[in-house]
């Protein structure tokens, strides 16, 4: 049988641990800034794939997929606007590299009329933007379905 000493000092362990433990995780998350919103809003002067990575230059992690008429859609993965967003910001851009649309939380619906994406490297997205390559053989060489 225990003495009344050790179930004190277990209930204040795990008092203390239940208590510490997310008030801590809070404390660091507002001293990063984890919890403060970002603007994940493009500045007026981002309309093309490569104002964007101007905006962004740390952008690594694209996308392809095709819209529902067949077209060719270059997602890039942007920052997350708040730790309660549901996803990262997402700005999409056609074969020409203009900006057709941005979502600041892409988990919210926003993948569902670009399909199935890819994964593509920003030198490969270079190549169609820039017109090096046809959008027809960009698609055999980097698109898989």
């Amino acid at each position: 049988m225990r003495s009344t000493g050790r179930r004190t000092f277990d209930f204040t362990l795990v008092a203390f641990g239940v208590l510490f433990i997310p008030l801590s995780l809070w404390m660091c998350a507002r001293g990063t800034g984890y919890d403060k919103p970002r603007d994940v809003t493009p500045p007026d002067w981002v309309i093309s794939f490569d104002d964007y990575l101007k905006w962004r230059p740390s952008t690594r992690f694209l996308q392809t997929a095709r819209d529902e008429n067949g077209a060719v859609m270059i997602i890039a993965e942007g920052p997350w606007k708040s730790i309660h967003s549901s996803g990262p910001s997402a700005y999409v851009f056609n074969a020409n590299g203009e900006l057709v649309d941005w979502d600041e939380d892409s988990q919210e619906g926003f993948w569902y009329g670009y399909g199935h994406p890819a994964d593509v490297k920003v030198a490969e997205v270079r190549i169609l933007v820039q017109g090096k390559v046809s959008e027809r053989d960009w698609i055999a060489r980097y698109l898989t379905e």
